[in-house]
């Protein structure tokens, strides 16, 4: 009989879980096709002529080593 109520209090855990669980995805869904719409529209509300072409560039993120960091040195292989 324990085992029984075990069972049934175990699957009744997983389906509420469940049920918690899909109310979050639903949400979080809606709210992340929501701002996708808001993005396109914003895109295609811009006006641009037929044939006009925009670049945009963005920041190079990447930092560059000073020269003064460091030095190459060359090296040979010596033969005993």
């Amino acid at each position: 009989m324990v085992f029984l109520k075990f069972l049934f209090i175990f699957f009744l855990i997983l389906y509420l879980l469940s049920l918690i669980f899909k109310y979050f995805i639903k949400r979080f869904v809606k709210k992340a096709q929501k701002n996708f719409e808001e993005r396109t529209k914003e895109y295609q509300n811009t006006n641009k002529q037929e044939g006009e072409v925009t670049v945009d560039y963005k920041q190079n993120s990447k930092t560059t080593i000073a020269d003064s960091k460091g030095e190459y040195i060359d090296f040979e292989e010596v033969d005993d």
